[in-house]
């Protein structure tokens, strides 16, 4: 049976960083949800411009793109899923997922940063569509459309806070601790 575990957290808390040490040290398949729609961007106007403004991606587009990638992960597969869901829709998408294709949904490791430490780190990782504008409005879309799905995962009791201070190795003692 596949396992799927969900890594969550602000722009910035080191997702990406962490899903990588992941993947290379304890074997996870990493679903990178960006990647793929900043891939498809690539070839579709619309797209890029959503990108380009910091907005979130159509859902069903989203859901499709998760669903396949589920589909593509061997059985008995640790899958991680970075950047999916972003909205309680998608969370509810992802569950519905998860029990039709008898995927084990684990549970949720949620980076937590203080707001401060956000806004810092994405200024020096320079990424091309980490602008004032796109900053701003990700931490607003964030507060308001990923903090429910947060809550909602809390109330399941699948979320797992972890601090996302700190060196990235004392972050992975944190994550591997409640794995």
């Amino acid at each position: 049976m596949k396992n799927l575990y969900v890594i969550m957290g602000v722009p910035g808390s080191g997702k990406d960083t962490q899903a990588q040490l992941l993947e290379s040290h304890k074997g996870f398949r990493v679903i990178r949800i960006g990647h793929l729609i900043r891939e498809l961007a690539k070839h579709d106007k619309n797209l890029d411009r959503t990108q380009k403004h910091g907005d979130l991606a159509d859902e069903g587009l989203v859901n499709k793109l998760m669903s396949k990638a589920l589909d593509d992960q061997p059985d008995n597969a640790n899958i991680l899923s970075d950047g999916y869901p972003r909205s309680l829709s998608q969370a509810k998408a992802l569950e519905e997922m998860c029990h039709d294709k008898k995927i084990n949904f684990v549970k949720v490791l949620y980076l937590h940063i203080p707001h401060t430490e956000t806004i810092n780190r994405l200024k020096l990782r320079a990424r091309a569509d980490d602008t004032d504008e796109t900053i701003k409005n990700r931490l607003e879309i964030f507060s308001s459309t990923t903090m429910p799905v947060i809550e909602y995962f809390k109330s399941k009791n699948v979320l797992n806070e972890i601090d996302g201070q700190g060196s990235v190795e004392d972050v992975q003692q944190r994550i591997i601790s409640v794995l």
